[in-house]
């Protein structure tokens, strides 16, 4: 399955903390379940994403996401005012790299 933003790049299945997630090795973005997602978040599990500043995520944040489970376009929407893509089927979700680490620090 290939990033919902790059699309070039195979997702690399990861897990950390028990939390499994995808990641894209190009450009480092991830994909959650919905509910999982809002565990990391709610619970402040750690994630392999950071704060720091990439030019890769700037360049990816406009590209519009396509799920690779359900074969549509993403929406993009907003969560603690930060911008991420949800599939309206599967309810997955796909943040750009910093996107989580964000999520958390403003909760």
């Amino acid at each position: 399955m290939n990033c919902p933003k790059c699309q070039q790049h195979a997702m690399d299945p990861e897990s950390l903390h028990g939390v499994s997630y995808e990641r894209c090795p190009h450009c480092q973005g991830m994909f959650y379940e919905g509910p999982v997602l809002q565990k990391v978040i709610a619970e402040g599990i750690g994630s392999r994403d950071s704060l720091a500043f990439s030019v890769q995520s700037d360049l990816m944040d406009p590209i519009t996401a396509h799920c690779f489970r359900c074969a549509r376009d993403m929406t993009p929407v907003m969560m603690q005012g930060v911008r991420i893509d949800r599939c309206d089927k599967c309810q997955g979700v796909f943040l750009d790299q910093g996107e989580v680490a964000s999520l958390q620090f403003a909760r």
